[in-house]
């Protein structure tokens, strides 16, 4: 299902967090959930958690941060 990359996996003990970084867009979350970017560590970790992350190139942070756990 997945089209494209992910961003940045974190494996720690049975956990993994999918990140996705993006610069002046928006929608960070949607495209982890879109794309399914999770559906291949479903059955090798107990719990699951997908981070988005919003930077603005203009005021050089992030503007916007979200997470849910999927698993």
């Amino acid at each position: 299902m997945s089209s494209g990359r992910i961003d940045l996996s974190v494996f720690i003990d049975d956990k993994v967090y999918i990140f996705e970084f993006k610069v002046d867009q928006k929608g960070a979350l949607k495209q982890i959930k879109e794309r399914g970017y999770h559906q291949q560590y479903l059955s090798d970790y107990n719990e699951i958690y997908i981070l988005g992350v919003e930077f603005d190139s203009q005021k050089r942070n992030v503007t916007t941060y979200e997470w849910e756990r999927v698993l």
